[in-house]
């Protein structure tokens, strides 16, 4: 987490949420106004089975062979992949005191997409 993902937006936009991901490319430096220097993202890979995996599982109306789809693709995420992601955005809803931070951003989701770096559990 202690490196930024390079992040491209439209010229004039207001919202970062409407960025445009690099996927492959991770942000090593940047000067506004001179240059921004990019790596290649060692993590990031492009898996024809887990995106066939993905499509089909969004659209099956079967509840078990979803489970199982959606099963596989966190095997082939265990077994192959390179990177852990603590949490997904879209997905978590609980609540508790057990959870604590400073003070929360109010720019970006998960408290700048930098949860795992400023909660803890207690």
């Amino acid at each position: 987490m202690a490196e930024g993902h390079f992040c491209i937006i439209p010229n004039g936009t207001k919202s970062y949420g409407l960025r445009i991901d690099t996927g492959g490319y991770v942000l090593q430096s940047f000067e506004p106004g001179v240059r921004a220097l990019t790596k290649r993202n060692p993590n990031y890979r492009k898996h024809e089975r887990f995106n066939q995996l993905l499509k089909a599982a969004r659209s099956e109306l079967d509840e078990l062979m979803r489970r199982q789809m959606y099963g596989e693709m966190q095997r082939l995420i265990r077994e192959e992949g390179g990177v852990v992601i603590p949490v997904f955005v879209n997905h978590v809803m609980a609540a508790t005191t057990k959870i604590k931070f400073n003070k929360i951003s109010g720019l970006k989701d998960l408290d700048e997409y930098r949860v795992a770096e400023r909660w803890w559990f207690e």
